[in-house]
């Protein structure tokens, strides 16, 4: 059986520079390769070949679709950012030292 805690400690330091610096990092690293999964260049070039067009509508739906699911997670990295400062600034705010 745990031990109850007597106290609840909280390095706001590291979770300030988690908020304000590492999680803001992981969102734009993500972003990059969205831009790049949303851009539709195609496999065109000399001649035509019907069988790349039915290729390249289902990779364009596809990148599309990751594209996307990475746009909804930096989103959701900068909520989480977003919300993690707002409970740093609350700690702060409670020790005095805001």
């Amino acid at each position: 059986m745990p031990e109850p805690m007597n106290e609840f400690a909280v390095e706001l330091t590291e979770l300030e520079k988690i908020a304000t610096q590492n999680l803001p990092s992981v969102a734009n690293a993500l972003r990059g390769p969205a831009t790049v999964l949303l851009t539709h260049e195609g496999l065109g070039g000399p001649g035509h070949y019907s069988a790349v067009d039915v290729v390249q509508n289902a990779y364009a739906h596809f990148t599309d679709t990751l594209g996307n699911r990475q746009r909804v997670g930096c989103d959701r990295v900068d909520a989480t950012a977003t919300a993690l400062r707002a409970i740093v600034a609350a700690y702060w705010h409670a020790d005095g030292q805001a």
